[in-house]
């Protein structure tokens, strides 16, 4: 209920039990549509509550290397849409299994004599674009999780490092998405990613990742779903609690809506997707007896 009247209790309100991102994100919202604000630059707003989940993603990654990798150009390669935040990329010689938590913000220094090849003085970073002028590619080697680059929204991404003479890497960490109130949610995160060295005069992969390998949602059927009574509102996929929160102002009757819109930033069209199709198979909805 986003439009009309103000109910007798509580506030308008929407509840979106999945606003789901291909392949594998699940992503909820409740938004509170009374107490629509009109900011300074005269955009308006409302407060939401927001938790998306991306199945098979993670935001930390720490890959060793069994055999270590000798070059002078490394690079992470993406489709993932429409962008991505990278906090952190990190690039350490070979260390044993001895390399720092990801998470850590002094990941740099707290194993001594250890390297980080992304922030070597002679280091050069570059990408295929930005997202806006605030996230630049130095940012994902600055030594803070708390700025990033943003890839663009559109095509294949990269972010590139090369230094003037060759490096031997034991191990590359990274961190992408962002927190929330303290949680790193599924916004903002790679669903595929390639790194690749330069090695005899071309590319070679060296680690990937391919959550569609994963969890592919469009595989399948799978069944979403929403407990809603005057003290909680329950999240569930596939039969499993995902979100658990308080109810504090979702109290009055609401029509059920499917939408097979696509919103502007969830990535391009691309003709592959012509012919294709979402199919739902049933939607029930149940009353407590009284």
């Amino acid at each position: 209920m986003t439009q009309g009247p103000e109910p007798t209790d509580g506030k308008r309100f929407e509840i979106d039990i999945n606003e789901g991102h291909y392949p594998n994100e699940v992503n909820t919202n409740i938004h509170n549509w009374s107490d629509v604000v009109t900011n300074a630059d005269g955009k308006k707003t409302h407060p939401s509550n927001h938790l998306g989940i991306a199945f098979g993603n993670r935001p930390d990654y720490t890959i060793p290397f069994e055999i270590p990798v000798t070059t002078t150009k490394l690079r992470l390669t993406s489709t993932s849409a429409p962008h991505f935040h990278i906090r952190e990329f990190r690039i350490f010689p070979a260390n044993g299994s001895d390399y720092p938590d990801a998470f850590s913000p002094t990941a740099d220094r707290d194993i001594p004599g250890l390297v980080n090849y992304a922030r070597s003085p002679d280091v050069q970073i570059t990408a295929n674009g930005v997202y806006n002028n605030q996230t630049k590619p130095r940012h994902a080697a600055d030594g803070k999780i708390t700025t990033s680059w943003i890839s663009p929204a559109d095509g294949e991404k990269w972010l590139q490092f090369e230094w003037p003479s060759p490096i031997t890497i034991g191990c590359i960490q990274f961190i992408n998405g962002w927190s929330d109130k303290g949680k790193w949610t599924g916004l903002g995160q790679l669903n595929n990613y390639k790194i690749q060295a330069y090695i005899d005069d071309h590319w070679q992969n060296i680690s990937s990742m391919d959550s569609k390998d994963i969890a592919n949602f469009a595989a399948d059927y799978h069944t979403y779903g929403l407990q809603w009574d005057e003290n909680e509102l329950v999240f569930y996929h596939d039969g499993k609690e995902i979100r658990r929160e308080q109810n504090t102002f979702c109290f009055s009757e609401t029509p059920i809506w499917l939408s097979l819109a696509i919103i502007r930033w969830a990535g391009p069209l691309t003709d592959d997707l012509d012919g294709s199709s979402m199919k739902v198979d049933w939607v029930r909805y149940f009353q407590q007896s009284k």
